[in-house]
């Protein structure tokens, strides 16, 4: 049967069928090009392009009710595709009451990355039941590893630490530092206090002959549970526009 074309207004869109799945990447669409009345196909996939793809992609997540050991790694979230991200913790656990938590930088090969290069400045508020409490900080300059949580609580009523870091690592940068953080941070201490605070971080090296690609996640005790995500920023006009339209 030959193909008959048909006037675009006289599409009845109401009265077609449902596509009834997700749109992909290969759906076609049809499109005024130049608004000319010039009528052409493009692939849905060319609306990432135009619009812009989502905000934050998810490079990486692990998600573990059951750890059962000290150490925990992110794997592979780390890569040139992105220069800033974002870590949600959701949920650290330890399995005995007042345990630390530290963060160690991972190359390509999932090795850690040894040396007292890691600088660290917390400064954290911290709370009782009575309204007393007060604030503690902790500056490390010549670390093996990133300082995060101190004194977590492990009872489930609690509820585990959690934070939201915001990193860059930017791997074009081969003369300086490229590895660096800042954040917050909320959990409950082995003496029942509310603990809320403001972290951040660098790693005092060329870390592009590091390579990082991920994060191993350690405690002084056993891990009972840890749930962390990590996302990656895309560079879009999407991103461009939204900012100006807060600056007003």
């Amino acid at each position: 049967m030959a193909k008959t074309e048909i006037p675009p207004i006289a599409i009845d869109l109401d009265g077609g069928t449902d596509i009834g799945a997700a749109i992909v990447d290969a759906d076609l669409l049809l499109i005024d090009d130049g608004a000319g009345g010039t009528m052409r196909k493009t692939a849905a996939s060319r609306l990432k392009t135009y619009i812009g793809e989502p905000v934050w992609v998810q490079t990486g997540r692990v998600n573990n009710s059951s750890v059962g050991a000290t150490t925990i790694n992110l794997e592979g979230c780390f890569s040139t595709t992105y220069d800033t991200y974002m870590m949600v913790m959701r949920d650290f656990r330890p399995a005995t009451d007042g345990s630390r938590l530290r963060l160690i930088i991972l190359t390509s090969t999932n090795t850690l990355v040894s040396g007292s290069h890691y600088r660290t400045a917390l400064s954290i508020d911290y709370a009782s039941g009575t309204g007393s409490g007060g604030v503690k900080t902790e500056r490390h300059t010549t670390s093996d590893e990133f300082h995060f949580f101190d004194s977590v609580a492990d009872g489930e009523a609690h509820g585990g630490g959690c934070a939201t870091l915001f990193i860059t690592v930017d791997k074009s940068n081969t003369s300086g530092n490229t590895f660096k953080y800042h954040g917050t941070c909320s959990f409950a201490d082995s003496d029942d206090r509310q603990n809320t605070g403001k972290m951040g971080g660098f790693y005092k090296e060329t870390t592009n002959d590091e390579n990082p690609t991920g994060l191993q996640f350690k405690s002084d005790n056993n891990i009972t549970s840890i749930d962390v995500t990590m996302y990656g920023l895309v560079q879009s006009w999407v991103i461009i526009k939204y900012l100006v339209m807060l600056m007003g």
